[in-house]
């Protein structure tokens, strides 16, 4: 059997004063969400949008847009948190890897 892992957040003050409990946490699972999976009314809308951004013509439309957005050489943190979303609603890699 593999022993858990354990992480602490914080930096606890010396072993001497030390309280009786020291939180800890335990690392996410490798490969299942950490988030609770969204309301079966949802489930619709949700197979919608992993339909569409799992499509890698739909990855290519989306850089074709970013790449006419500005005339900017750096990120847009918008941009970045768009596709951050993306991803955290279907729960799953929504980027084709090639």
């Amino acid at each position: 059997m593999r022993p858990t892992r354990l992480f602490c957040d914080k930096d606890p003050p010396g072993w001497l004063v030390w309280g009786e409990f020291l939180e800890h946490y335990a690392a996410p699972h490798p490969t299942k969400s950490t988030f609770h999976s969204w309301e079966a009314s949802s489930a619709d809308a949700i197979d919608v949008i992993r339909k569409i951004t799992t499509s890698p013509k739909y990855w290519e439309e989306i850089v074709v847009y970013y790449s006419e957005e500005n005339h900017t050489t750096t990120l847009i943190l918008d941009d970045i948190a768009y596709v951050k979303s993306i991803c955290k609603v279907i729960s799953t890699l929504c980027l084709p890897i090639s």
